[in-house]
């Protein structure tokens, strides 16, 4: 019966078995283009410059369509790996991410930047936190993907500033008031991430989260005194 009646519609069917087949091709294209990389976390490892040790990059896409990434970064040195430690997750497409060496208290500190987070780690005890900056103080917090930071502070006395990540207070930590030396930067606006060395490419400013927020208050602050005049 069934036969028959494919055999009597050959036409119909061969329409409706090529309709059928589109999703599951356009499925295939979407599991070899974006599948992959938001099942398993991709790595890039390289040498710091000057210093025997090396830096694994890993990230893992999160959106199938639009180029945003969890991320996470390792240090090796000695034949020792550090923990993994989280950067904050990346929702504004590929960019690039400047790294330097800063030495405090005869222990150098490698210090990963971008727009999103700073995250420090120590080449020698493998420590490592995360970094927030207002009013020219730097506090410190566990690293993790979602840790963004946020202040306080009561009758406008910087001294009375607190940071938070989430739940957790911030260390203050005037020790990474330094920006450190600038030694290259991590890159994938090209679409291949690569590390780019100082003696290559100098450094390009990047206006990280403290910056546009900082910004963000001025321009309300001026606009409110503008307003107060027009009155």
């Amino acid at each position: 019966m069934i036969r028959d009646f494919i055999s009597r519609h050959k036409f119909a069917v061969g329409i409706l078995c090529g309709l059928l087949a589109i999703p599951i091709l356009l499925a295939v294209l979407w599991f070899f283009a974006f599948g992959k990389q938001m099942m398993v976390w991709q790595s890039y490892e390289f040498t710091i410059p000057g210093i025997q040790s090396s830096l694994i990059f890993k990230w893992q896409a999160i959106h199938p369509f639009l180029a945003e990434y969890d991320r996470k970064i390792q240090v090796v040195s000695k034949n020792r790996k550090s923990p993994e430690y989280w950067l904050l997750t990346n929702t504004g497409g590929r960019h690039h991410l400047n790294l330097y060496i800063t030495e405090i208290d005869n222990d150098k500190w490698i210090r990963v930047l971008d727009e999103f987070s700073e995250c420090v780690i120590n080449l020698n005890t493998l420590q490592g936190f995360n970094v927030g900056r207002k009013f020219s103080k730097t506090f410190v917090a566990p690293p993790a993907k979602m840790a963004y930071w946020g202040y306080t502070w009561e009758n406008n006395k910087l001294e009375n500033l607190r940071a938070y990540t989430g739940t957790i207070k911030g260390m203050y930590d005037p020790r990474f008031q330094k920006t450190g030396e600038f030694i290259g930067s991590l890159d994938a606006r090209s679409g291949i991430l690569r590390f780019i060395p100082a003696t290559e490419k100098s450094e390009e400013h990047i206006r990280t989260m403290e910056e546009q927020a900082d910004e963000m208050d001025k321009r309300v602050e001026q606009e409110q005194k503008a307003k107060g005049k027009s009155n």
